[in-house]
């Protein structure tokens, strides 16, 4: 199938390199090919105790005591221009009217400070559901976001009775 501008295209669909150039050069985006996405998960996390933890590929971050830590750390892709979402998903370990989590982030380019900018929200609390996946919202701490950056996303238990799973980060972004 030859590719032509604004045609709807599917999985399976076969192209050559010079139809892909043609189709691109002719539309001048990518953005009829969605929105991209980048998915990072806990890497690690830090109990109270002293001890460092890394982090299996589908079990979770468990933080359950006060200033129990999980990090996320990752490049922002070259093609990044604005954020369009950005949560960190976490499964909660008990019912909660006020989850209690402090989020950080701190990250810049090659050549910058590498807590060039440091952003936090310590202040939002969060109504969660035992075992229900819930999505906080990461947005408002990576305010100056560009591409090319070095991201260090941290969230921590500020409470021993908020225990919370931490899975990772999922960013949504434009380019």
């Amino acid at each position: 199938m030859a590719w032509v501008a604004g045609a709807d295209v599917t999985t399976g669909d076969l192209i050559t390199a010079a139809q892909w150039n043609n189709y691109l050069g002719a539309t001048g985006s990518l953005e009829h090919l969605g929105t991209p996405e980048l998915w990072v998960p806990a890497s690690s996390w830090y109990d109270n105790s002293g001890a460092v933890w890394s982090a299996p590929t589908w079990d979770a971050a468990e933080l359950k005591e006060a200033d129990d830590r999980a990090y996320m750390y990752f490049k922002v892709p070259d093609i990044f221009a604005s954020l369009a979402e950005a949560v960190i998903v976490v499964r909660p370990l008990a019912t909660q009217a006020a989850a209690d989590w402090d989020i950080y982030a701190n990250y810049g380019a090659t050549g910058e400070n590498y807590i060039i900018h440091t952003e936090s929200d310590l202040a939002t609390t969060y109504n969660v559901t035992n075992n229900q996946f819930f999505e906080v919202n990461a947005s408002g701490i990576l305010t100056a976001l560009a591409a090319g950056d070095h991201v260090q996303l941290i969230l921590i238990n500020k409470n021993s009775a908020h225990d919370v799973g931490v899975f990772g980060f999922f960013m949504r972004y434009n380019a």
